[in-house]
């Protein structure tokens, strides 16, 4: 007797693909998302303004740039940031 349709496994190992093919997804998004802001250090660094707070303006701490190179805030307009973000 020949079942119609895909097997559990045909199933399970389409699932498994599809799994794979989003984790690729966002492991590409993020890379690309940590390449951007690497290139956009570099551009601050060329232009004068790597290590200065994009919101306040005041210099971002050397152990904050240590920890995050890319790091465009200091660290108390990063937490008003997130603050804002939660609340909303």
């Amino acid at each position: 007797m020949r079942r119609n349709g895909p097997s559990p496994l045909d199933l399970i190992w389409r699932e498994e693909r599809d799994v794979l093919e989003q984790h690729q997804e966002v492991l590409l998004s993020c890379l690309a998302q940590k390449s951007r802001a690497l290139a956009e250090a570099q551009e601050r660094i060329r232009g004068g303004g790597y290590g200065i707070c994009a919101a306040c303006g005041r210099r971002i701490p050397p152990r904050r740039l240590k920890a995050l190179p890319t790091a465009t805030l200091c660290v108390a307009c990063q937490e008003r940031r997130e603050t804002a973000y939660v609340a909303a």
